[in-house]
């Protein structure tokens, strides 16, 4: 391993990340069918935190696909670490913004009289 020299994925295991990219794909796939499925029609057309969930789960399949894409590309160890490394950035970064779409709907919520409840 002198020389700089990078290793390289032996073919057979190329071939194994292949294979997994398309599984990944099919369960991806299985998912946003059961994520259709489960939300019902009011809710993705409701609230803005809804349409909000619902996109970050469009958004997180859309970064699934591309991340085993370029996974199947991947030749060497230092490309599978550097992309692992962006592919966990973008998920960190979705996970903030829904957590602040979270809080703020929650503080709304908070902010808002219910039916029913005492009045001020």
């Amino acid at each position: 391993m002198t020389g700089g020299t990078t290793p390289e994925f032996p073919t057979d295991m190329q071939k194994m990340i292949e294979q997994s990219v398309e599984q990944v794909r099919t369960a991806v796939t299985r998912y946003l069918d059961f994520l259709k499925g489960v939300v019902p029609g009011d809710v993705a057309g409701g609230s803005e935190l809804s349409n909000k969930v619902l996109n970050h789960a469009e958004r997180n399949l859309a970064s699934a696909f591309e991340f085993t894409g370029k996974l199947a590309k991947v030749r060497d160890f230092q490309a599978l670490a550097s992309l692992q490394m962006e592919f966990v950035q973008a998920m960190t970064e979705q996970a903030k913004e829904l957590s602040e779409a979270m809080t703020k709907a929650m503080t709304d919520s908070l902010k808002t009289p219910t039916k029913g409840g005492p009045s001020s």
